[in-house]
């Protein structure tokens, strides 16, 4: 087995970095592998070694678009059936950096618990993933209110504390 820290790809480096920049991010190192996971669930496999470089997300809006490119495939181990997906590049220079990012930011909106995505949106605005993580505005704000609005733009009801008897 190799030392994939010294033989990590900048592409892998990359977009691992961005991953664990999303709120309650952390890497494990199962196999060969790492896994980012947001609260003991995982949301992107990044594997980087002589064989190449891919990484796996799960998808739901852009399931269909990826289900068409030639580097992706639905993942293996079932997991594919649940949306899924892989992409796998002999050079990971020759990944598409911009395109990854996206399925990473879906992948941890699909699996992160949604009292923790809903951190993430600011003003109306929801943050969003770049080349550097997620925006700077979304990490300073991150834990703000919705203006007393729920998700669903319904307006909250306050919270009245109940007395027992």
């Amino acid at each position: 087995m190799h030392n994939r820290r010294t033989r990590e790809s900048s592409t892998c480096r990359t977009l691992r970095e961005a991953a664990l920049r999303f709120p309650l991010a952390t890497q494990h190192e199962p196999w060969d592998h790492y896994a980012i996971k947001v609260k003991n669930k995982t949301f992107v496999f990044l594997a980087d070694g002589e064989e190449g470089f891919s990484i796996s997300c799960k998808l739901a809006d852009s399931l269909a678009d990826a289900k068409t490119l030639p580097f992706a495939a639905p993942t293996g181990y079932g997991l594919g059936k649940s949306g899924w997906m892989t992409a796998s590049f002999g050079e990971a220079g020759d990944a598409p950096i911009a395109l990854l990012l996206r399925w990473i930011d879906e992948s941890y909106r699909l699996i992160a618990p949604k009292k923790v995505v809903a951190t993430m949106a600011t003003a109306g605005k929801v943050a969003t993933i770049g080349a550097g993580g997620v925006s700077r505005k979304a990490r300073s704000t991150a834990g703000a209110t919705t203006g007393g609005k729920s998700r669903k733009g319904k307006t909250a009801k306050p919270k009245t504390a109940s007395r027992r008897r």
